[in-house]
């Protein structure tokens, strides 16, 4: 692969790729020891996400359809995350054939060493849409919005506060991004508000970077 994601970031082709991953999950689940209980909230999520891809690529679609489908992608990659480091990660039933038919990564034997990410991040936010806000990031003092060197993304706190954080301990919510932009989506009663944003590079062995400085923007 080309990219340290293993997750398509276009719809269509995480439609495809999830189809797969399903499929193949579900008919070793014996073999890899994992419960069908386990997979349920994969196999619900995969199965709203492709209702929800349908109806945006419809003739008919509307805004709230596109952005049923954004929420249904976010969760699903998330979803398969978590099942991937807890369940398949590690797992010495799991062989690097099953991770390419699973379309993973194929761990290297001899690693190059990836240093600590020394650099911070800055960010601009674009607020162009209602009830969105999309974080455009790339290293500081960077004309490219290409990732440091073993960098595998940006950890994103944040937190909608009336009053500035006093340390970044107040931004409660996380999420993980592998690529710039990220959006986020708010729900309507959050309109006005202001949200308080930090991020902070992470290398492929989980190793984290200084914290950029404060962003923050009103959700429109």
């Amino acid at each position: 692969m080309t990219t340290n994601d293993y997750i398509p970031q276009a719809y269509s082709a995480l439609l495809s790729w999830g189809s797969n991953f399903v499929t193949y999950l579900n008919a070793n689940l014996d073999r890899f020891g994992i419960t069908s209980t386990a997979i349920a909230p994969l196999v619900g999520k995969y199965g709203e996400y492709v209702t929800s891809n349908s109806k945006a690529e419809s003739a008919n679609a509307g805004k709230a359809d596109r952005l049923n489908r954004e929420e249904d992608a976010r969760d699903l990659k998330r979803i398969i995350r978590d099942l991937v480091n807890q369940c398949l990660r590690y797992n010495p039933e799991v062989t690097d054939e099953d991770r390419i038919n699973l379309g993973l990564h194929v761990p290297d034997d001899n690693p190059t060493p990836k240093p600590k990410p020394t650099t911070q991040i800055e960010a601009t936010i674009d607020p162009s849409i209602i009830m969105q806000l999309t974080l455009r990031y790339r290293n500081a003092g960077s004309q490219s919005h290409a990732k440091p060197d073993g960098v595998h993304g940006a950890e994103i706190r944040w937190n909608i506060l009336a009053t500035p954080p006093a340390s970044t301990e107040d931004l409660i919510h996380s999420e993980f991004s592998t690529r710039s932009p990220h959006t986020f989506t708010f729900d309507e009663d959050r309109r006005g508000k202001t949200v308080y944003f930090r991020l902070r590079w992470e290398n492929t062995r989980g190793q984290k970077g200084p914290w950029s400085e404060l962003y923050s923007a009103i959700i429109p």
